[in-house]
């Protein structure tokens, strides 16, 4: 059934890859499995998730999870719980803040699965609510160019 549930996500437009599989894609560090669920991420809107429940996945509200940034509205999970869809306020944010995201500082503080990881659920928040700051302002500011020599996540102050 999650293959299904898989093949419908990647062919909608509203739905983004994230997660493991997407940083696995971008970094050669980032370790996966078969078993590795796969995460994505879209709007939040009434249209999204009558896709998403109509491909019987269930929604959680971040009050009931143990991890939630300032983005994140709630995610549907699928049946088997091998696919897992963030509703997000601001998919623009989102995705500019993914892009600051180097390898280093995806496998020590976002991926909690890599052998180099330091940190807990509610850091990896802490740390993409800082990413998610960043990446307003160079949003909002003319002057603000992103350039991999002088900007570096790995030099976020948490």
């Amino acid at each position: 059934m999650h293959k299904v549930i898989l093949k419908r996500l990647i062919r909608n437009s509203n739905f983004f890859e994230s997660g493991s599989r997407f940083f696995a894609k971008k970094y050669k560090s980032v370790y996966i499995t078969d078993y590795t669920d796969y995460d994505f991420y879209c709007l939040n809107s009434e249209e999204n998730r009558y896709f998403l429940e109509n491909l019987n996945m269930k929604f959680t509200d971040w009050a009931e999870l143990d991890y939630c940034d300032d983005l994140a509205v709630g995610v549907y999970k699928s049946p088997c719980g091998m696919i897992e869809v963030v509703l997000r306020s601001d998919i623009g944010v989102y995705a500019k803040a993914v892009s600051f995201i180097s390898e280093e500082y995806y496998t020590k503080y976002l991926h909690k699965s890599s052998p180099h990881f330091e940190g807990t659920l509610e850091l990896i928040c802490d740390h993409f609510n800082g990413i998610f700051a960043l990446a307003r302002i160079a949003m909002n500011s003319d002057d603000f160019s992103y350039d991999d020599d002088i900007f570096d996540c790995n030099e976020i102050p948490f």
